[in-house]
């Protein structure tokens, strides 16, 4: 399972409950620190997106691409740690071209750009 997955699937079992919440931390920490991020790392990057995944929201995978791509305080605790970066950059091409797919499956006609 690709990195992008593994944090797709933490991100489907999020909810905001004590005991799931914890569960998500330590999955993201594990997914984290197996694709080489410090420990210290990726304790506080799983902390600080189970923090701000807790607020109401309909869709947690929304939530979690609003927060990678600005959330000051998952910047500060990333703080140059470049596996945790890549993780959450192909998380988010993972979510993207899964949305991609919904698409297609809905049997819309794919448009192209000719130039």
């Amino acid at each position: 399972m690709s990195i992008g997955q593994q944090i797709y699937f933490a991100v489907e079992l999020f909810a905001p409950e004590k005991k799931t919440r914890t569960h998500f931390c330590s999955q993201i920490t594990h997914t984290l620190t197996r694709y080489g991020s410090a420990q210290q790392v990726a304790s506080q990057v799983a902390s600080v997106l189970a923090d701000a995944l807790s607020q109401p929201c309909a869709d947690y995978h929304l939530a979690m691409a609003h927060l990678i791509s600005f959330h000051p305080p998952l910047e500060s605790a990333i703080d140059g740690d470049q596996p945790a970066e890549q993780a959450l950059h192909y998380y988010m091409r993972y979510f993207l071209d899964l949305l991609d797919l919904t698409d297609v499956r809905r049997d819309q006609e794919p448009r192209y750009a000719i130039n």
